[in-house]
């Protein structure tokens, strides 16, 4: 069974309660549908529901729609439903589940030959980070001491995130009374990641800004993406721990070939699943670089990001 809040409440989570009010009220259409839930849900969780209820060898899912006020109803997906949807039908399904769990079985070996001694059992933080751009995926594994904290924990991150932001907050402040200013990261950049300055005004260079006119910032070249990618500033994190013996990196790269060739990126499942061929290399990254410390800390944050 699997309980799925409206779209209005999933989008606003920080404030609910504002709309535990919402109903679906027709079948079909944009908003306030069981259409529009049911869309959302092929574009984002029927995939773990797949490899859920594969796992617990289910018929299907009873999925319970809500407003976390009340019940607007009940709707049973059947396993094979779902992986039409998700992977273009049952054989497709088949050739994802295995090739994925041979993957997870062999980096889980690997992690266990550089972590353990024979017989030896301690925690172990592991984190998986694709790039799908690059169809490469990074295994990072850290050895844990029961009892110790976590130095690169959730809590970490929110603190620091916190702190960042009441920096930034006071550095706009006084940029409100200038001619000219934006937190532009793809113009210029300061010591405060995500925060960059332009302005018309020298009065601007106090924060550590630059000094460009009106005319000038509007032909200055802007890189896409860059406010949406954030890079973490390894000083504000304890990385101590990211030392040989300690903390290990893989890099997984794949090519998937349907009929000997390379499937085109989100086309898999074109001709027959029998014609699907998975090839890999899974290396171990010897050289733990301060830039690969600098990855890590920086795919934990996209991960723990609210």
């Amino acid at each position: 069974m699997k309980t799925r809040a409206v779209a209005a409440i999933r989008y606003n989570l920080e404030n609910y309660k504002a709309f535990n009010g919402t109903q679906l009220r027709t079948l079909r259409g944009v908003s306030d549908s069981y259409e529009r839930e049911f869309y959302d849900m092929v574009r984002s969780v029927f995939i773990k529901y797949a490899l859920q209820l594969r796992i617990g060898r289910m018929s299907g899912a009873l999925i319970a729609y809500h407003n976390t006020a009340e019940m607007l109803g009940l709707e049973f997906v059947t396993l094979k439903e779902i992986e039409a949807y998700v992977f273009g039908g049952s054989a497709w399904a088949d050739v994802a589940f295995g090739t994925t769990m041979r993957l997870l079985e062999e980096i889980l070996g690997r992690i266990r030959e550089a972590l353990f001694a024979p017989g030896e059992t301690q925690p172990v933080k592991v984190l998986l980070a694709t790039e799908r751009s690059r169809r490469r995926m990074t295994i990072y594994a850290i050895r844990m001491r029961p009892g110790d904290c976590d130095p690169l924990g959730p809590k970490v991150f929110s603190r620091v995130a916190a702190l960042m932001e009441t920096e930034r907050a006071s550095l706009r402040d006084p940029l409100q009374s200038m001619d000219f200013w934006h937190t532009d990261a793809s113009l210029h950049r300061t010591e405060l990641p995500g925060v960059a300055m332009v302005g018309a005004t020298s009065e601007v260079a106090r924060y550590g800004g630059e000094k460009v006119s009106h005319s000038a910032a509007a032909n200055l070249p802007r890189k896409r993406g860059v406010s949406n990618s954030p890079v973490y500033d390894v000083r504000n994190y304890d990385i101590t721990g990211l030392v040989p013996r300690e903390f290990y990196v893989w890099h997984l790269d794949v090519a998937p070939l349907v009929q000997g060739r390379l499937a085109p990126k989100g086309g898999i499942s074109v001709g027959k699943a029998g014609d699907f061929e998975l090839r890999y290399t899974l290396n171990q990254v010897k050289n733990i670089t301060d830039y690969v410390k600098a990855e890590y800390v920086t795919d934990l944050g996209r991960l723990y990001a609210p």
